[in-house]
Order: structure tokens, then C-alpha cells, then sequence
């Protein structure tokens, strides 16, 4: 088998969110579809549970991406990197909650051999100097077991944007070059990265165009109704502009599984505690679905509860 590398070194963020987004639903005859690419242009990458209003002002572009957790921000130094799977255990065995673990090592070894010695402890950031210098994360589907896992890798342009979040614990995150006290090409260090997984699985790197669907429109939804601090961050619930309840925030969730739910919540009256919390486990504890971020599934129920007690 083999690995489709998109041969395009730069991406302009519109362009990676289509290629994000549409990751999940496309078919491929290759083992994994794998993107490293600069980014062209400055914005916000927003997670895929996030609403507009979750980036800082400071910057006018806004896109998408398809796996969860918090808005990114990138640039001209930072390097995206997207590794898309027919299933979890496509490249390498192990389960499906386990992908970050497993994906993540060809970019802790690229980074490496450029110079900057980097780490994974098991959150959603990539450590350099043992502060925060990259971020990852994944989307999965429970019903296809298609996963996405991405990085945004900050080589010269620090990928937090100055938000300071309960991931990092405290820790001030930097570019990689900052962090390594060195200077550090985005090409050389994107080249490091297509090596490092070319060399890890056993796989050619096959280049392959890789056809995305459109890039998805960034709506002005309201801003969350409420929020529930986790380990990651803020689980967030709240009413769209159409009146429905939805939930989102920093953490990551199989996209078929927070669909169910936000399903189930609008399927019929408004749900009380204990109804709310039946739907949360009925949809987020069923087999196959993987939760990263979150240390109890109440805490989804308390933000859907208390959105629902919050009067528009």
C-alpha cells in the first residue's frame, strides 16, 4: 500500500480548510492521505466545534477545520500538517482513541532532526523546551471510523495566538525557532516532516492530487450560552441562529456522535437535567465513539443544562 502526499508545499487557508473538512467523507485507494504544507496568509483556524466569536478580534480571516479543539492561529511561518485514514489502525495497530499517540510521532522526529528536540504528553500540544510549540488534534467518525489527524506546527509564527488555555498548564507557548534558539527554515522543516513519515510506516509517499470539497462559510452564530471549564479547556453549549441547541468548545468528539446528540436535544420539548444527561451518555458513551479533552461526560450535561436555564 501507499501513502498519497498532496504535492503542493503551500496552502493558503481557505484551501486547508476545504482539504480539512472534507477529510472525513472523501475515498481514497491509498492507505492515508498525508498534507505538509506552509500557510499562505495570516487568520484564525477554528476548531470544529467552535463559532466565530471563540478567536480574539485581532485578525479578520476566519476558516474552519474538521477535527476539534480550540481556534489556531496561523500564518507565514507555521506549517500545517494533515494525515487523513480510512480508519485508525490503517498505518499502524492500535485503537481508535490512541491516534494522536501513534500519528503524532513522524513530527516529533522531524523535529528533532532539525534541531529542536520535541515531545508528546498526551494533551493537544506538541512540546519543545517543555513549553507548547505545536498544536494536535484529530476528527473521527464512529460510524466509518474515518479519522483525520492534524497539526499546525508554529516554526516561526506561534500557533496560540496569545491565548492563554488550561492545556497548557501554565506554560507560555512559542515558535519552535524561539524555543529551540535557533533559527529554522519552514522548508527545511517541512521537508523533515515528509521524511520522517516516509521512513515510518512501512509505505511509500505516492503524489497524489487530492480533490476537497469547497471550503465551508465561518457563520456569525451567537456566542455560546454557556461554558463548563474541562482539561482542555471550555465545553460549550448553546442556541445557533435558528433556536436549536448545539454543543462545541475545546475538546474533540466523533462528529456522528455530537451530531446524535444535538439530535436527540432537538428531537422534541426541552429536555430537563436528568433527560439532558440520558442523551449525553446515550450518544457519547455508545461503542465506538471517542471523546479527547473531557474527563467526565456530565460536564457536556451541565453545559447543555445550563444553556437551556439561560434566557435569550
Amino acid at each position: 500500500m501507499t501513502i498519497g502526499l498532496n504535492p503542493h508545499h503551500r496552502l493558503a487557508l481557505t484551501e486547508l480548510s476545504a482539504l480539512s473538512t472534507s477529510s472525513l467523507d472523501r475515498a481514497s485507494t491509498h492507505a492515508a492521505e498525508l498534507t505538509v504544507a506552509a500557510v499562505t496568509g495570516e487568520g484564525w483556524v477554528l476548531g470544529g466545534m467552535s463559532r466565530a466569536g471563540d478567536a480574539p478580534p485581532d485578525l479578520e480571516t476566519r476558516v474552519v477545520r474538521a477535527s476539534g479543539g480550540p481556534a489556531i492561529s496561523a500564518g507565514e511561518g507555521t506549517i500545517y500538517v494533515g494525515l487523513s485514514l480510512p480508519r485508525a489502525d490503517a498505518l499502524t495497530p492500535g485503537g481508535d482513541a490512541q491516534v494522536i499517540n501513534r500519528y503524532v510521532r513522524p513530527v516529533l522526529r522531524a523535529l528533532g532532526r532539525v534541531g529542536a528536540p520535541a515531545h508528546y504528553f498526551g494533551r493537544d500540544w506538541i512540546a519543545v523546551a517543555h513549553r507548547p510549540a505545536a498544536w494536535v488534534g484529530f476528527a473521527h467518525d464512529a460510524g466509518t471510523r474515518r479519522v483525520l489527524v492534524e497539526a499546525f506546527v508554529g516554526v516561526t509564527h506561534a500557533f496560540d495566538g496569545g491565548v492563554a488555555r488550561p492545556s497548557y498548564g501554565g506554560k507560555a507557548p512559542a515558535s519552535v525557532g524561539e524555543l529551540a534558539g535557533k533559527p529554522l527554515a519552514v522548508g527545511d522543516v517541512r521537508e523533515a516532516i515528509v521524511e520522517a513519515f516516509a521512513n515510518a510506516y512501512g509505505h511509500a509517499l505516492v503524489p497524489t492530487e487530492i480533490a476537497p470539497g469547497p471550503a465551508p462559510r465561518v457563520e456569525d452564530e451567537p456566542a455560546w450560552e454557556a461554558r463548563v471549564p474541562e482539561v482542555m479547556g471550555s465545553v460549550s453549549a448553546g442556541r445557533d441562529a435558528g433556536g436549536r441547541m448545539r454543543v462545541g468548545g475545546d475538546w474533540m468528539v466523533s462528529r456522528d456522535a455530537r451530531a446524535s446528540l444535538e439530535a436527540a436535544l432537538a428531537a422534541g420539548p426541552e429536555l430537563d437535567d436528568a433527560g439532558v444527561a440520558a442523551a449525553v451518555d446515550a450518544a457519547l458513551a455508545a461503542p465506538g465513539v471517542v471523546t479527547f479533552g473531557v474527563r467526565r461526560l456530565a460536564s457536556v450535561a451541565e453545559a447543555i443544562a445550563a444553556a437551556y436555564k439561560n434566557p435569550r
